[in-house]
C-alpha cells in the first residue's frame, strides 16, 4: 500500500486519501486514514503487517470481483473473522474482525 508507514490512528487527525492495491494490481481501493501510521504484525498463524483504519473509511474501486472471502471463527465465540485476498495473484487485502467491527485491518 503506497504511503502508510509510521504512526496509529487518531480521530484528530487530517485524514488524507491512500490507494493501495494488491501486487497484480487486480484489486485497487483507497482508504481515507492519517497521512502516517504504524504497520504491525496480523493476528494469527498467518502474518501480515497492516494498520486499522475505520471500515467506512475504506473502499474497492476496481477489481472487486477478483476480492474472495473466507471466514475463520474464533474459539472462544460464536464472531467469524474475515479474510479478503486477491484470487488472482494470491494477496491477503484486508481482514475484518467481525461484522460489528468499525474497524478492518489492511493489509501494507
Amino acid at each position: 500500500m503506497n504511503s502508510l508507514v509510521t504512526k496509529d490512528t487518531n480521530d484528530e487527525e487530517k485524514l488524507v486519501t491512500h490507494q493501495g492495491s494488491c501486487h497484480c494490481e487486480s484489486i485497487q481501493f483507497t482508504v481515507m486514514a492519517p497521512s502516517v501510521m504504524h504497520a504491525r504484525d496480523g493476528p494469527g498463524k498467518i502474518q501480515f503487517r497492516h494498520v486499522s483504519v475505520k471500515a467506512a473509511n475504506f473502499q474497492v474501486y476496481a477489481g472487486f470481483d477478483n476480492l474472495k472471502t473466507y471466514y475463520v471463527a474464533y474459539r472462544d465465540s460464536d464472531d467469524k473473522g474475515a479474510h479478503a485476498f486477491c484470487e488472482r495473484c494470491g494477496v491477503h487485502v484486508l481482514f475484518a474482525p467481525s461484522k460489528a467491527s468499525p474497524n478492518v485491518c489492511i493489509n501494507v
